[in-house]
């Protein structure tokens, strides 16, 4: 029965893990590159939905999946794009998305932020590139 325990405690926290960077430091060279239209996400975090993975989608294709304080970078296109943010919560699902434009040598930062209501909703909250790194590397 401990065996059994331990197995399914340990599947429910492997589950949780995102394809996303945990540090600061692993993305960062990313940030200087002088490549552009790349879109820089970190998923905030906080108490609501700590456990759930959040699945993102950019223009039709997956991109991923983060958990709480993780992040990813994505090809963006120049012009118009499309993000999906999909989670399974606790009352449902819960599909959030965000249009935005990307400008010829131009980088996007955006702070995945869940809410505390109920039930909860993903919020893409643009930013600035020195906002988005604080928040990413505390």
């Amino acid at each position: 029965m401990k065996y059994i325990i331990i197995l399914l405690t340990s599947l429910l926290f492997l589950s949780c893990t995102g394809t996303g960077y945990k540090n600061y430091s692993d993305i960062a060279p990313q940030i200087n590159n002088l490549k552009k239209t790349k879109i820089f996400l970190y998923r905030d975090m906080g108490l609501a939905g700590s456990v759930l993975l959040l699945r993102l989608n950019l223009n039709g294709l997956n991109i991923g999946e983060l958990s709480e304080g993780q992040m990813m970078v994505a090809k963006g296109k120049i012009g118009r794009n499309e993000i999906y943010g999909d989670m399974d919560g606790l009352l449902g699902r819960n599909v959030a998305y965000k249009k935005f434009e990307i400008k010829e040598e131009e980088n996007k930062y955006f702070i995945i932020n869940l809410t505390n209501e109920i039930p909860e909703k993903v919020e893409f909250i643009e930013t600035k590139k020195n906002d988005w790194i604080k928040a990413a590397s505390d």
